[in-house]
């Protein structure tokens, strides 16, 4: 049941569109929580809120990126072509130095920064003043000129579809955009919720996961795993935090069947994944999908626990300095089409970032990942989790 209704409702990727070739096309310029860019200047991440989004009503005639409305949701394939057969003329010599990476995979390690980070969540914590803190760690490869990251973003796009077969595979979100500034791709596991009705319907059925604990995959038995203190005590966090908010009068909704935990795999990561079911007796208009995001955004998976004002703060401090502008906000795409209604919240991780500006014409290449701290975490361990997700989104990304 699980991967038929995923396959359903996304096809086989996902895709944010549009992408526009045409830095003056401010019309297919699409964002949300880009610090100076958001309607609020201090939102950067995963504290963003969604101040722009994906809204498409089939019953307004427009196209994007050569699919009507009945293809917001395009599979795989379809988007290849498509993709390719608009853009692949910006295709240049220029390609990412994967051979640097190939050749020294220790320049992944997070540095002195993130130690000091850790040390002082790992304070917080022994204090009693929260239970776990996500701590994000970018990896930053300067350009001297904007142009050179121009052109590394589209070429590494295309040739990410060049390579690709036809589907993505695994249970990963496609998304990419680009707009006069920067350039995002990647593969995301992780979504808010998944929510369709029925237009004959006036109830909303929703599909949300906990993804928490993490380890490289085949390293040990999946039932070790699954059993593992810290990992499980990490995930169960999340998942409780869900639940209740999901189940809250707030919220009003109502869980269909029982969840269970179980160990999915994206390339060479494997994470505790629970799967929830719910219900909401009401028809699912724009502004109730807008306010779950507000109020499930972020979960302790990228986030706290317990998720309050205070604890957000200790975190948002402790990552103010963070590289990246986009890792962590929601993508939120909402859908009206002649007989149903799909809206699709994505939580932008496992990807990366051309920035195309970063002043006096410089450009960059930005590639964020993150870990969750609890009571037993160890800095080894955690260290070895952020090295390992770059690796792993590069490389799911073509890009080593």
């Amino acid at each position: 049941m699980r991967t038929s209704m995923n396959r359903l409702d996304l096809g086989q990727g996902f895709v944010i569109l549009p992408l526009s070739s045409d830095e003056t096309a401010k019309e297919n310029a699409y964002f949300l929580g880009w610090g100076a860019e958001s309607v609020d200047p201090g939102c950067v991440g995963q504290f963003s809120t969604v101040v722009d989004f994906f809204n498409f009503d089939s019953s307004k005639p427009q196209s994007t990126l050569g699919f009507s409305n009945s293809k917001i949701f395009p599979s795989f394939k379809e988007l290849k072509k498509t993709f390719l057969k608009e853009f692949y003329s910006l295709k240049s010599g220029r390609i990412w130095n994967r051979e640097l990476i190939l050749a020294n995979k220790n320049l992944l390690a997070p540095g002195a920064r993130f130690q000091k980070k850790f040390e002082q969540i790992k304070n917080s914590i022994q204090a009693g003043l929260v239970n776990k803190v996500v701590l994000l760690d970018s990896w930053v490869d300067s350009y001297s000129q904007a142009q050179e990251s121009k052109e590394l973003f589209w070429n590494s796009l295309i040739e990410f579809f060049e390579n690709k077969s036809d589907s993505v595979g695994g249970e990963d979100l496609f998304f990419a955009y680009a707009n006069s500034t920067r350039g995002v791709f990647g593969l995301s596991p992780e979504y808010i919720f998944v929510a369709r009705q029925e237009s004959s319907k006036s109830m909303t059925k929703i599909k949300t996961m906990a993804l928490a604990g993490t380890q490289k995959r085949d390293s040990r038995s999946e039932a070790l795993f699954l059993n593992d203190p810290k990992e499980r005590y990490e995930h169960q966090l999340v998942a409780q935090e869900i639940f209740a908010k999901w189940s809250s009068p707030e919220l009003g909704a109502k869980l269909l069947g029982e969840p269970a935990t179980l160990v999915a795999h994206f390339g060479q990561i494997s994470h505790l994944k629970t799967l929830f079911d719910f219900q909401v007796d009401a028809p699912m208009e724009l502004d109730l999908v807008r306010k779950w995001v507000s109020v499930l955004h972020p979960t302790p998976a990228l986030g706290v626990s317990p998720k309050t004002d205070f604890t957000l703060g200790i975190q948002k401090k402790l990552n103010s300095d963070l590289e990246s502008r986009i890792f962590g906000a929601p993508l939120l795409v909402h859908s009206k089409e002649s007989n149903q209604i799909r809206s699709v919240a994505l939580v932008q991780i496992r990807c990366v970032e051309f920035v195309f500006s970063t002043g006096q014409n410089q450009g960059a290449f930005v590639l964020t990942t993150g870990c969750g701290v609890v009571g037993a975490s160890r800095l080894e361990q955690e260290q070895k989790e952020i090295q390992l997700k770059r690796l792993a989104t590069l490389s799911r990304l073509g890009l080593v």
